[in-house]
């Protein structure tokens, strides 16, 4: 009853907020907990961080609901759990922050970890207290879970019951080379089909601007490929070279190297996956139990500023 109960709330209040323009470093505050703000920019940095540069007005209206829904009652629950972890006086040693923040700089380059706090509105002390605190909402979601057992026969239960999810799809390994030119490609295509050396032709024939102009591949999966292009190798002979194929700017000579049809994957191939999956739904039910049991100890505030 109590989860009805919040999800009648959100769903009454957040209406609401759907007609708003929102952005990431909004002020405005949704509710708070314990007299503890949850804003707005918060909770649609959340949305970001799921769904990537999503634009609400080509979303339907129902399904925008939902989202914001979800990302709100997850801000709500770590801010919770930061609560208690501070109560508990959790800490999280300053070199294990320095070295996520070293990490990410290294990951994204100065230039953009700058831009990044600029497009946060933030100080690099900012982002730090962001990182410990996401440190101690973990530790502290360990605590709440804590150690989680699969035994071999759910795993295997659980694989014979979902079988179709563990197919194998077509894959396909391809040699190929990108140039820009469509005469240049035609030459391409007759000379390597007359059996010159692929890599004497890539040496030869490099693509203009910042594209590599050969490569053979590893063996990927046909749907990964522009569909343009996965419509011509997946008609193709292994062996084949493809007639040229015209994707975006680029002009592709394709040389067919390996099929793989689509197979099952046995049980041991998919067993580490199974019990990453039924350990993350027992984790998720333990912090949903637990959030469930806080929200009658805690006072939220849920508030229409709109």
């Amino acid at each position: 009853m109590k989860a009805i109960y919040v999800f009648l709330i959100l769903f009454s209040l957040f209406g609401c907020y759907d007609k708003q323009k929102i952005d990431i470093n909004s002020k405005d505050i949704v509710a708070r907990v314990n007299g503890e703000p949850i804003y707005l920019g918060d909770v649609y940095r959340r949305i970001q961080a799921t769904f990537g540069e999503i634009k609400k007005e080509e979303i339907p209206e129902d399904r925008w609901r939902m989202i914001f829904e979800g990302a709100f009652e997850s801000e709500l629950i770590d801010k919770i759990i930061l609560m208690e972890a501070k109560k508990e006086n959790i800490s999280v040693p300053p070199e294990v922050v320095r070295e996520r923040v070293e990490r990410i700089k290294d990951s994204m380059g100065d230039d953009n970890f700058k831009k990044m706090l600029k497009d946060r509105k933030a100080r690099e002390e900012d982002f730090w207290r962001f990182l410990e605190e996401r440190e101690m909402i973990e530790i502290y979601k360990n605590k709440i879970v804590g150690q989680i057992d699969i035994d071999e026969k759910t795993l295997r239960d659980y694989y014979e019951g979902h079988k179709k999810e563990f197919i194998e799809p077509e894959k396909v390994r391809l040699e190929l080379i990108r140039v820009t030119d469509e005469a240049k490609a035609e030459e391409i295509f007759r000379r390597w089909r007359s059996g010159e050396d692929f890599e004497k032709l890539a040496a030869e024939y490099r693509s203009e601007g910042n594209y590599k102009s050969a490569a053979r591949l590893r063996a990927l999966p046909l749907k990964e490929l522009p569909d343009d292009i996965a419509s011509h190798v997946s008609k193709g002979q292994q062996g084949e070279i493809l007639e040229p194929i015209r994707s975006g700017n680029l002009i592709y000579i394709i040389k067919i190297l390996e099929k793989f049809p689509p197979r099952d994957l046995v049980f041991e191939e998919v067993k580490d996956e199974i019990k990453r999956i039924l350990v993350s739904r027992k984790e998720k039910s333990k912090i949903e139990e637990w959030y469930l049991s806080k929200l009658k100890e805690v006072k939220v505030e849920y508030l229409m500023r709109y």
